[in-house]
């Protein structure tokens, strides 16, 4: 069984309405950053990165920026707030993670650009072969913070999965990741990966 440990001890919350702090109408999620010591790979950080642009992008009456903007910045030394300028959105999603015994360990952080300052941080924990409960989770906090009201309908079409197979949801994740590397090689290993994604799960409309 896939658990998601949220570690609530270490979140802390600032007040959603500070002066100055402008609406969320455009988000950028930033890969985030490995404190591993032996490093993580580029294509797990990217992984999580395009899971949940592709999950907050469900939000309502909001623009996440495209997951190809955001592979610019894989080793960026900016910070969230610069970077945020730079695309000129809202608010930033930037993190850290690290494998610890066999567990990946997520750091969030939200950056409102406006007032130039870090307005929420929260740790996760899960499985790093499973992604789909771990994109949830994180995803669902973010929302939460930065307090979208949902109609039942949003709600239900935000908290649904484009898959129900986690072993399909790998397969086009890591499909994505290489269709982003853009050679000839790693376009044909994406469509096998695509193609894996289809036969695990023939209803996932996206992998086709």
């Amino acid at each position: 069984i896939l658990t998601i440990v949220i570690i609530a001890a270490s979140a802390y919350f600032l007040a959603k309405s500070e002066p100055g702090r402008k609406p969320t109408r455009s988000i950028a999620v930033l890969p985030p950053k490995s404190l591993s010591s032996g490093g993580v790979d580029d294509a797990l950080r990217m992984k999580l990165t395009d899971s949940l642009i592709n999950k907050l992008g469900r939000l309502p009456g909001v623009s996440v920026r495209p997951t190809a903007s955001m592979a610019g910045f894989l080793n960026s030394r900016q910070g969230a707030v610069e970077i945020g300028r730079q695309l000129d959105v809202d608010v930033v999603a930037d993190g850290t993670l690290e494998i610890d015994n066999g567990r990946l360990r997520v750091k969030i952080s939200l950056f409102s650009v406006s007032v130039a300052k870090e307005i929420w941080s929260e740790q996760f924990s899960g499985d790093p072969e499973r992604l789909l409960p771990l994109q949830d989770a994180i995803s669902a906090r973010i929302a939460s913070h930065l307090d979208f009201r949902l109609s039942n309908e949003q709600s239900i079409a935000f908290s649904g999965n484009i898959t129900s197979n986690p072993d399909a949801y790998e397969a086009y994740l890591r499909g994505r990741y290489l269709w982003t590397l853009r050679s000839a090689p790693n376009l044909v290993l994406a469509i096998t990966e695509f193609e894996r994604a289809v036969i695990l799960d023939p209803g996932f409309a996206l992998a086709y």
